[in-house]
Protein backbone atom coordinates (compact mmCIF):
# COMPACT_ATOMS: atom_id res chain seq x y z
CA UNK A 1 0.00 0.00 0.00
CA UNK A 2 1.53 3.27 -1.17
CA UNK A 3 1.72 6.18 1.25
CA UNK A 4 3.07 9.65 0.54
CA UNK A 5 5.44 10.41 3.39
CA UNK A 6 5.68 13.96 4.75
CA UNK A 7 9.15 15.50 4.65
CA UNK A 8 9.46 15.85 8.42
CA UNK A 9 9.43 12.04 8.77
CA UNK A 10 12.87 11.97 7.12
CA UNK A 11 14.48 14.50 9.43
CA UNK A 12 17.16 13.13 11.76
CA UNK A 13 15.31 14.61 14.75
CA UNK A 14 11.58 15.27 15.39
CA UNK A 15 10.36 18.78 14.63
CA UNK A 16 7.42 20.71 16.09
CA UNK A 17 4.85 19.00 13.82
CA UNK A 18 6.11 15.58 14.90
CA UNK A 19 5.79 16.48 18.57
CA UNK A 20 2.27 17.86 18.04
CA UNK A 21 1.26 14.53 16.49
CA UNK A 22 2.99 12.48 19.18
CA UNK A 23 -0.16 11.98 21.35
CA UNK A 24 -1.88 10.35 18.35
CA UNK A 25 1.14 8.07 17.83
CA UNK A 26 1.05 7.01 21.47
CA UNK A 27 -2.68 6.32 21.35
CA UNK A 28 -2.29 4.27 18.17
CA UNK A 29 0.46 2.13 19.71
CA UNK A 30 -1.65 1.61 22.86
CA UNK A 31 -4.61 0.54 20.70
CA UNK A 32 -2.41 -1.94 18.82
CA UNK A 33 -1.11 -3.40 22.08
CA UNK A 34 -4.66 -4.27 23.13
CA UNK A 35 -5.52 -5.96 19.84
CA UNK A 36 -6.31 -9.63 20.35
CA UNK A 37 -3.54 -11.87 19.06
CA UNK A 38 -4.65 -15.29 17.87
CA UNK A 39 -1.67 -17.02 16.31
CA UNK A 40 -2.48 -19.81 13.85
CA UNK A 41 -0.36 -22.95 13.75
CA UNK A 42 0.89 -24.22 10.39
CA UNK A 43 2.84 -27.28 9.36
CA UNK A 44 4.60 -25.19 6.75
CA UNK A 45 7.62 -23.24 8.00
CA UNK A 46 7.35 -19.48 7.67
CA UNK A 47 9.93 -16.76 7.06
CA UNK A 48 8.74 -13.15 7.20
CA UNK A 49 10.67 -10.39 5.44
CA UNK A 50 9.25 -7.13 6.75
CA UNK A 51 10.12 -3.70 8.03
CA UNK A 52 9.23 -1.18 10.70
CA UNK A 53 10.13 1.79 8.49
CA UNK A 54 7.18 2.36 6.20
CA UNK A 55 8.08 2.31 2.53
CA UNK A 56 10.77 0.77 0.36
CA UNK A 57 13.46 -1.12 2.25
CA UNK A 58 14.19 -3.92 -0.23
CA UNK A 59 11.87 -6.57 1.18
CA UNK A 60 11.01 -8.13 -2.17
CA UNK A 61 14.63 -8.43 -3.30
CA UNK A 62 15.56 -10.13 -0.01
CA UNK A 63 12.61 -12.53 -0.40
CA UNK A 64 14.02 -13.55 -3.76
CA UNK A 65 17.50 -14.10 -2.28
CA UNK A 66 16.06 -16.26 0.51
CA UNK A 67 14.14 -18.31 -2.05
CA UNK A 68 17.30 -18.80 -4.13
CA UNK A 69 19.20 -19.97 -1.06
CA UNK A 70 16.49 -22.47 -0.11
CA UNK A 71 16.24 -23.76 -3.68
CA UNK A 72 19.95 -24.54 -3.71
CA UNK A 73 19.35 -26.63 -0.57
CA UNK A 74 16.51 -28.48 -2.36
CA UNK A 75 13.94 -26.97 -0.01
CA UNK A 76 10.61 -26.36 -1.70
CA UNK A 77 9.70 -22.75 -1.02
CA UNK A 78 7.07 -20.30 -2.23
CA UNK A 79 6.03 -16.69 -1.67
CA UNK A 80 3.05 -15.36 0.27
CA UNK A 81 1.84 -11.82 -0.22
CA UNK A 82 -1.22 -9.89 0.87
CA UNK A 83 -3.21 -8.52 -2.06
CA UNK A 84 -2.85 -4.81 -2.77
CA UNK A 85 -3.95 -3.53 -6.16
CA UNK A 86 -1.02 -1.09 -6.33
CA UNK A 87 1.63 -3.81 -5.87
CA UNK A 88 1.24 -5.65 -9.17
CA UNK A 89 4.89 -5.11 -10.12
CA UNK A 90 6.15 -6.76 -6.92
CA UNK A 91 3.73 -9.65 -7.43
CA UNK A 92 4.96 -10.25 -10.99
CA UNK A 93 8.60 -10.06 -9.87
CA UNK A 94 8.04 -12.77 -7.28
CA UNK A 95 5.93 -14.86 -9.64
CA UNK A 96 8.87 -15.07 -12.05
CA UNK A 97 10.99 -16.70 -9.33
CA UNK A 98 8.59 -19.17 -7.69
CA UNK A 99 4.92 -19.80 -7.08
CA UNK A 100 3.22 -16.99 -5.20
CA UNK A 101 0.06 -17.20 -3.12
CA UNK A 102 -1.84 -13.92 -2.94
CA UNK A 103 -4.87 -13.24 -0.80
CA UNK A 104 -6.48 -10.38 1.10
CA UNK A 105 -5.87 -12.58 4.14
CA UNK A 106 -2.37 -14.03 4.63
CA UNK A 107 -3.84 -16.93 6.62
CA UNK A 108 -5.74 -18.12 3.54
CA UNK A 109 -2.62 -17.81 1.38
CA UNK A 110 -0.60 -19.86 3.88
CA UNK A 111 -3.28 -22.57 3.95
CA UNK A 112 -3.15 -22.80 0.15
CA UNK A 113 0.66 -23.03 0.17
CA UNK A 114 0.50 -25.75 2.81
CA UNK A 115 -2.04 -27.74 0.81
CA UNK A 116 0.26 -27.71 -2.22
CA UNK A 117 3.04 -29.32 -0.22
CA UNK A 118 5.55 -26.51 0.14
CA UNK A 119 8.15 -26.77 2.91
CA UNK A 120 8.66 -23.04 3.48
CA UNK A 121 6.55 -19.96 2.84
CA UNK A 122 8.40 -16.64 2.46
CA UNK A 123 6.15 -13.73 3.43
CA UNK A 124 6.84 -10.49 1.59
CA UNK A 125 5.77 -8.08 4.36
CA UNK A 126 3.53 -9.02 7.29
CA UNK A 127 5.83 -8.30 10.22
CA UNK A 128 3.00 -6.53 12.04
CA UNK A 129 0.35 -9.15 11.20
CA UNK A 130 -0.77 -10.28 14.67
CA UNK A 131 -2.43 -13.44 13.31
CA UNK A 132 0.85 -15.05 12.23
CA UNK A 133 3.78 -16.08 14.41
CA UNK A 134 6.54 -16.70 11.88
CA UNK A 135 9.44 -19.06 12.55
CA UNK A 136 12.02 -16.50 11.38
CA UNK A 137 11.71 -12.73 10.97
CA UNK A 138 13.94 -10.41 8.97
CA UNK A 139 13.63 -6.66 9.57
CA UNK A 140 14.77 -4.61 6.58
CA UNK A 141 16.21 -1.11 6.66
CA UNK A 142 18.09 0.93 4.12
CA UNK A 143 21.07 3.14 4.86
CA UNK A 144 19.43 6.22 3.35
CA UNK A 145 16.26 6.48 5.43
CA UNK A 146 17.24 4.27 8.41
CA UNK A 147 14.64 5.20 11.10
CA UNK A 148 13.85 8.74 9.95
CA UNK A 149 12.99 10.92 12.94
CA UNK A 150 12.64 7.79 15.09
CA UNK A 151 8.92 8.19 15.91
CA UNK A 152 5.92 6.04 15.03
CA UNK A 153 3.06 6.91 12.67
CA UNK A 154 1.74 9.65 12.36
CA UNK A 155 4.61 11.49 14.12
CA UNK A 156 7.20 9.58 12.13
CA UNK A 157 7.72 6.78 9.60
CA UNK A 158 7.91 3.78 11.96
CA UNK A 159 5.17 1.16 12.05
CA UNK A 160 6.19 0.21 15.58
CA UNK A 161 8.54 1.42 18.30
CA UNK A 162 12.24 1.02 17.55
CA UNK A 163 12.62 -0.82 20.87
CA UNK A 164 10.58 -3.69 19.39
CA UNK A 165 13.65 -4.78 17.43
CA UNK A 166 14.38 -7.07 20.38
CA UNK A 167 11.50 -9.31 19.20
CA UNK A 168 13.04 -10.09 15.84
CA UNK A 169 15.76 -12.42 14.58
CA UNK A 170 17.77 -10.45 12.04
CA UNK A 171 18.26 -6.83 10.97
CA UNK A 172 19.24 -6.49 7.35
CA UNK A 173 20.12 -4.03 4.59
CA UNK A 174 19.03 -5.87 1.41
CA UNK A 175 20.45 -3.24 -0.92
CA UNK A 176 24.09 -3.81 -0.01
CA UNK A 177 24.39 -6.46 2.69
CA UNK A 178 27.75 -4.86 3.41
CA UNK A 179 29.22 -2.40 5.85
CA UNK A 180 28.95 1.28 4.91
CA UNK A 181 30.71 2.49 8.05
CA UNK A 182 34.36 1.91 7.09
CA UNK A 183 35.38 0.50 10.45
CA UNK A 184 36.34 -3.03 11.44
CA UNK A 185 34.34 -3.73 14.59
CA UNK A 186 31.98 -1.90 16.90
CA UNK A 187 31.04 -2.32 20.56
CA UNK A 188 27.85 -0.81 21.95
CA UNK A 189 27.39 0.13 25.58
CA UNK A 190 23.87 0.64 26.93
CA UNK A 191 21.83 -0.29 30.00
CA UNK A 192 20.06 -3.09 28.09
CA UNK A 193 21.85 -6.08 26.60
CA UNK A 194 19.27 -6.67 23.85
CA UNK A 195 19.50 -3.02 22.80
CA UNK A 196 23.29 -3.19 22.54
CA UNK A 197 22.94 -6.31 20.39
CA UNK A 198 20.40 -4.67 18.07
CA UNK A 199 22.47 -1.51 17.58
CA UNK A 200 25.67 -3.51 17.03
CA UNK A 201 23.94 -5.62 14.37
CA UNK A 202 22.75 -2.47 12.59
CA UNK A 203 25.98 -0.50 13.02
CA UNK A 204 27.81 -2.09 10.11
CA UNK A 205 24.94 -1.26 7.74
CA UNK A 206 24.64 2.48 8.35
CA UNK A 207 26.90 5.50 8.17
CA UNK A 208 28.83 6.81 11.14
CA UNK A 209 26.65 9.89 11.42
CA UNK A 210 23.48 7.81 11.51
CA UNK A 211 25.02 5.46 14.06
CA UNK A 212 25.82 8.46 16.27
CA UNK A 213 22.27 9.80 15.91
CA UNK A 214 20.84 6.36 16.73
CA UNK A 215 23.01 6.00 19.84
CA UNK A 216 22.05 9.47 21.03
CA UNK A 217 18.36 8.67 20.64
CA UNK A 218 18.65 5.37 22.50
CA UNK A 219 21.02 6.61 25.21
CA UNK A 220 23.88 4.35 24.14
CA UNK A 221 27.56 4.77 23.28
CA UNK A 222 29.50 3.27 20.39
CA UNK A 223 33.17 2.32 20.47
CA UNK A 224 34.74 1.56 17.10
CA UNK A 225 37.91 -0.20 16.02
CA UNK A 226 39.72 0.83 12.86
CA UNK A 227 43.35 0.32 11.86
CA UNK A 228 44.08 -1.12 15.32
CA UNK A 229 42.75 2.01 17.06
CA UNK A 230 39.87 1.67 19.51
CA UNK A 231 37.94 4.85 20.31
CA UNK A 232 34.51 6.20 21.20
CA UNK A 233 32.41 7.44 18.30
CA UNK A 234 31.79 11.15 18.90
Amino acid sequence: MKLKKPKFWSYSKPNLIAYLLLPFSILLQIFKSFQKKEFRNFKIKTICVGNIYIGGTGKTSLCIKVNEFLSKKNIKSCFVKKYYKDQVDEQKLLQNKSEIFISKNRIDALHNAEMKGYDVAILDDGLQDSSINCDINFVCFNNINWIGNGLTIPSGPLRENINNLKKYNHIFNPKTGLSTSNFDTVSIVSNKAWLSDCIATSALLISRNKLKVLCDKLNAKAFISEKNNFKELV
